[in-house]
């Protein structure tokens, strides 16, 4: 019979990007991730976007917590949010949070993006569920929603990085460089 034999190096342990956080996640290409990042991070004149783990307050997650650039559909910078609030937004779009929801709309009142968040029971956690359609300056679709309208999941094309760690570090990094990676550790860090 098959005889266990004893490590000969010390087992490690890694963190997988699609092992969920405790108590908020997203729903990103049918995982829950605790944060993600896509796109030239801090750019002024491309679409980025970062989703990070909200703050646990009295053992509830509140809802997404999102810094992004956004684009129109001419490739022009339209709303810069910063932890969910507009730092540049000269077009009047508005950033509406309530009920667990937080909808982006233009000023005429058009979606322009809106996230869902849905306690999972079988995930033992809150999950955000973003809807949107986001192009790079280039008209490159960087981020999109795909999926049935009840369980929708956001697919990432180009540079992106999946799961932060505590230290600020990506779990899974694809291709995002070493300033844009500190760029997201000190947009998490920040009050």
């Amino acid at each position: 019979m098959f005889k266990p034999q004893p490590l000969i190096f010390d087992p490690k342990v890694s963190t997988s990007p699609i092992i969920p956080a405790r108590h908020h996640n997203y729903a990103v290409g049918g995982n829950l991730v605790n944060a993600f990042a896509t796109g030239p991070i801090g750019a002024e004149d491309d679409f980025w976007l970062l989703a990070l783990e909200p703050p646990n307050a009295e053992g509830l997650a509140v809802g997404p917590l999102i810094c992004a650039n956004i684009l129109d559909a001419f490739g022009r910078r339209l709303l810069t949010l910063e932890r969910n609030a507009p730092t540049f937004n000269p077009r009047g779009c508005r950033v509406e949070a309530a009920g667990g929801r937080l909808d982006v709309t233009d000023a005429r009142g058009r979606g322009v993006f809106h996230i869902d968040v849905r306690e999972v029971r079988a995930a033992e956690c809150l999950v955000s569920y973003i809807s949107g359609y986001f192009k790079d300056k280039n008209g490159a679709v960087r981020m999109e929603t795909r999926g049935p309208e009840a369980n929708p999941s956001v697919v990432l094309q180009g540079r992106h990085g999946l799961g932060l760690r505590p230290d600020g570090s990506i779990a899974l990094n694809k291709g995002l460089t070493d300033e844009e990676v500190a760029r997201v550790a000190a947009m998490a860090q920040a009050q």
